[in-house]
């Protein structure tokens, strides 16, 4: 998927927040666990 389009799915929800999609969607998708847990220790961690 082209970025663009990407970015117009969630040209509603704020920057900030997109980020935090985008964090949560590298997650689901990266297979290794370990790398998975420091995404979401980084996203608790911004929280």
């Amino acid at each position: 998927m082209c970025f663009n389009e990407f970015k117009a799915l969630f040209h509603f929800i704020p920057l900030g927040f997109e980020i935090y999609i985008l964090i949560f969607l590298i997650a689901l998708f990266y297979p290794f666990r370990i790398c998975k847990f420091l995404i979401f220790r980084f996203i608790f961690l911004l929280s």
